[in-house]
């Protein structure tokens, strides 16, 4: 569980991953990067750079990811964390 808080409740859930298949866990702060218009990174912006580079092994993803955020909001000094995960089932 990521942003443990005392007060919040959580749901849990079990998903089978088979070879192949590539988990991956960020804080909000990377979909939540804004871009000079005010525009966010959003979920699906980083669905479709994962998906377009499924090959890639976890560490090289995980850079690959930040790289797109940090070009995205057009500076490396982002307004919050960038915490990523990337997990490939073999």
């Amino acid at each position: 569980m990521l942003g443990l808080l005392p007060e919040a409740d959580y749901e849990s859930d079990k998903v089978e991953l088979r070879p192949g298949d590539v988990l991956v866990l960020y804080t909000d702060g990377t979909v939540e990067a804004e871009n000079p218009a005010g525009e966010q990174y959003s979920a699906q912006r980083l669905a479709d750079v994962v998906s377009s580079h499924l090959k890639q092994r976890p560490g090289e993803l995980i850079e690959t990811i930040y790289a797109s955020v940090v070009e995205f909001a057009g500076t490396p000094q982002l307004a919050d964390d960038v915490t990523l995960l990337v997990m490939k089932a073999l």
